[in-house]
């Protein structure tokens, strides 16, 4: 579904990529961890489009991208939930939903308003409160419900578990495995080495730019060789 080959990127003369190479599988969650700073987001925006690499090579569904904006790419099924959740505080559950929804001919799965509701019936309930009046949680909820409405094939999503409660946290887990099982690519960015483990088939580690580990997440012990390696 995506790979990236000996990827270079750069803010000015700060060398933030430094030959980053990973792929994810159709149908599968890909973790990449580190700590902040580490050139994770940097990533993240590579992909997307948001920033171009120097050099490397990002292909998408068999096709080459690192030149592409991020409009293109997002037509090509790719969608982000970026960190902070970013929600339109002006508008209500239901105005964020369907501002950005596509519709994809032909499939009958595909996603509109009462299958995110089904989804997340908190946002049901909440369908005419403004982004701005909804919970950590309720945003997160609203934030992956918008990308999904784009109907991607696609999903990235920018350390989605950022300063929400442990039961909140449980419950969005949980539906990132449903949408694994029902068939979208994830790559999951994240600082929390249980959770990632928990949720993703394989697992990267990024340090100062550059992925040091990666390993199938049910190895033996991956967990605790994680832990070590983060904390260098």
């Amino acid at each position: 579904m995506l790979q990236l080959c000996d990827v270079h990127t750069y803010y000015g003369e700060s060398h933030v990529l430094q030959g980053v190479s990973m792929e994810v599988k159709k149908g599968g969650i890909v973790a990449l961890l580190g700590r902040n700073g580490m050139g994770k987001t940097t990533t993240i925006n590579t992909i997307i489009g948001f920033k171009q690499p120097a050099s490397g090579s990002i292909i998408f569904k068999g096709r080459h991208i690192e030149t592409l904006p991020a409009y293109e790419i997002a037509r090509m099924g790719m969608a982000l939930v970026p960190q902070g959740r970013r929600v339109f505080p002006s508008l209500t559950v239901k105005e964020n939903l369907t501002i950005g929804w596509r519709h994809v001919s032909g499939s009958a799965d595909s996603y509109n308003l009462d299958k995110i509701f089904d989804l997340f019936p908190l946002l049901k309930n909440r369908s005419k409160h403004l982004g701005n009046q909804l919970s950590g949680g309720e945003q997160q909820m609203l934030a992956i419900g918008r990308c999904l409405m784009t109907n991607p094939d696609f999903l990235l999503l920018d350390e989605p578990f950022e300063g929400l409660a442990p039961a909140v946290v449980k419950e969005i887990s949980f539906k990132i495995n449903e949408l694994k099982n029902s068939g979208l690519s994830i790559l999951l960015v994240e600082q929390n080495v249980r959770i990632a483990c928990r949720l993703a088939d394989f697992i990267y580690v990024m340090n100062k730019g550059k992925i040091i580990f990666g390993g199938n997440a049910a190895e033996p012990q991956v967990e605790e060789n994680i832990k070590e390696l983060i904390a260098l």
